[in-house]
């Protein structure tokens, strides 16, 4: 019988960075072996605090590394409890609800709803805690863009996220690009389209062009409904 049960909090050391957690993800994910240089390229960060990181990983017993030629590869260690009960089942949550939260978004955004792309920090994989959920949201003329902006915003607190979206009816995208010229280029350069029109497609309506929603919606983004 066990008179006392000692706290030992191992996911204090598991996941006490957010490098560790960005490198448990990765290769939660990848059931296969990751030089460290290819880690670091894959989870953006300094790649000798990766390798700092794998070590302390590996002599916790939740990743293994193997030699082949030259190189080291980590895995994760196949039956380690911490991995297959814990890490991975919460990655793999993680990827869900991300999904849902961007089919949630598409959803709130309404029938009227033409693009929706996420730029700023979030975009850019560069966000701190509380950063808001940058979005410009195209929407048909005539669409109520305060309602959905409300509604974009109740969705988004629902994730405990802030969704701060700049509101462009689809007839005043060419006018609002040349006015927000700045916002516009940076919104080219490192948006995300979540759902209908992509950025290329904006693009030409800003140019003169019309958007051929016949193309179809790139895999990984959100049809809309």
């Amino acid at each position: 019988m066990i008179k006392h049960t000692v706290r030992l909090k191992p996911l204090d050391d598991l996941l006490g960075t957010g490098t560790k957690v960005a490198v448990l993800r990765l290769l939660c994910a990848n059931r296969r072996g990751f030089s460290g240089r290819e880690i670091a390229r894959r989870v953006g960060r300094n790649a000798a605090h990766v390798h700092v990181t794998l070590g302390e990983l590996v002599d916790a017993g939740v990743l293994e590394s193997e030699r082949v030629g030259t190189l080291h590869l980590f895995r994760v260690r196949e039956g380690n409890l911490w991995v297959e009960r814990v890490l991975a089942p919460v990655f793999e949550a993680e990827a869900r609800i991300e999904d849902r939260l961007w089919r949630d978004l598409a959803q709130a955004a309404g029938a009227g709803l033409q693009s929706m792309v996420l730029f700023g920090s979030r975009a850019r994989d560069d966000s701190r805690p509380g950063s808001d959920l940058d979005l410009l949201v195209v929407v048909a003329d005539g669409a109520s863009v305060d309602d959905v902006r409300y509604a974009l915003l109740e969705t988004g607190l629902q994730y405990g996220l802030s969704a701060e979206a700049t509101m462009v009816p689809m007839c005043e995208l060419p006018r609002w690009a040349r006015r927000s010229r700045g916002l516009w280029e940076n919104i080219l350069a490192e948006g995300v389209a979540i759902a209908g029109f992509d950025l290329g497609e904006l693009r030409l309506h800003v140019g003169g062009g019309e958007p051929r929603p016949g193309r179809g919606i790139p895999k990984g983004r959100v049809a809309q409904s």
